[in-house]
């Protein structure tokens, strides 16, 4: 057998490798995602206490950037805005 054959025939069986993981892998999800004995409903979740953790957040955030960088700190939709609607 000559090298090139040989590497032919190793690169062929590497893509039935990779291509049977593949397989195996949407087989695998698929199985997951088919199960009917766990409850298929999405529970009711209140958003306001993330909300207000974020605004703690952002205003500590801001708040350090600004003592830091000594300039306030600025959105970047704003910055698109402000560039975009200047003449």
């Amino acid at each position: 057998m000559s090298t090139i054959s040989r590497s032919r025939s190793a690169t062929v069986w590497t893509n039935l490798a990779a291509v049977a993981a593949v397989a195996i892998a949407v087989a695998l999800i698929a199985v997951k995602n088919l199960r009917t004995d766990v409850a298929s409903e999405t529970p009711s979740v209140s958003h306001e206490s993330m909300r207000e953790l974020h605004r703690g957040l952002d205003q500590q955030f801001s708040g350090a950037y600004e003592n830091e960088a000594g300039e306030p700190l600025r959105s970047q939709s704003r910055s698109v805005i402000n560039a975009v609607l200047k003449p």
